[in-house]
């Protein structure tokens, strides 16, 4: 079994994508995560592909603060009950 992480803990990420001048479903799909996965917070995704999906972003974004940058605006209830 491999490891997954919620969509939770990325929910901010398409707007951050977005606010950097990048196309957060053009990204997602480079690294094969589908964009509508970000509607359900629940939903799970291969811990490789978000790695995948993160360094490809921060790169393409010229961003290499990315993953400061969506911890920056995580709440609480992305940790669940």
């Amino acid at each position: 079994m491999s490891s997954t992480v919620r969509v939770a803990g990325l929910r901010d990420l398409p707007a951050i994508v977005q606010r950097l001048g990048g196309d957060p479903l053009q990204i997602c799909r480079e690294c094969g995560v589908d964009p509508a996965l970000f509607e359900d917070d629940d939903a799970l995704i291969p811990f490789r592909k978000v790695v995948h999906l993160m360094e490809h972003a921060a790169l393409t974004l010229g961003v290499p603060d990315l993953g400061l940058r969506l911890a920056a605006v995580w709440k609480l209830d992305i940790l669940g009950p």
